[in-house]
């Protein structure tokens, strides 16, 4: 059967994905333009908003960066700049390796009852 236009289903239009083929990679990848919803998040607030578990096998990159998990959280490469604002909320721990360079153009905010230590 081939079909030209828009086809309908109980008065919907009938939409057999939502995804695009990218237009590199020999169509191998697929995109949404949009935000996705994982777990039951009807509304999802970030480009990827899961609810619920999660669980990575590989490596795990934040803005480039290569992060390594441990059992007790996530350990990244030492960075010797901060150069973005830093809000450290309150009563959270933080802590970094040193030695850092501070930019004075940028704001570090440690909340009430927060702690930041640079060893």
């Amino acid at each position: 059967m081939n079909l030209n236009g828009q086809f309908f289903q109980n008065n919907e239009e009938f939409v057999t994905s939502r995804w695009t083929e990218s237009a590199n990679d020999s169509g191998a990848n697929i995109y949404r333009n949009s935000k996705v919803g994982i777990g039951n998040v009807s509304s999802p607030a970030y480009q990827l908003d899961v609810a619920g578990d999660t669980n990575i096998a590989g490596v795990f990159y934040l803005n480039s960066n290569r992060l390594f998990a441990d059992t007790q959280g996530i350990i990244t490469l030492a960075a010797s700049t901060i150069n973005e604002d830093v809000d450290i909320p309150a009563n959270a721990i933080a802590s970094s390796n040193g030695p850092l360079e501070l930019i004075d153009t940028y704001v570090i905010t440690i909340n009430s009852g927060a702690i930041w230590t640079i060893s």
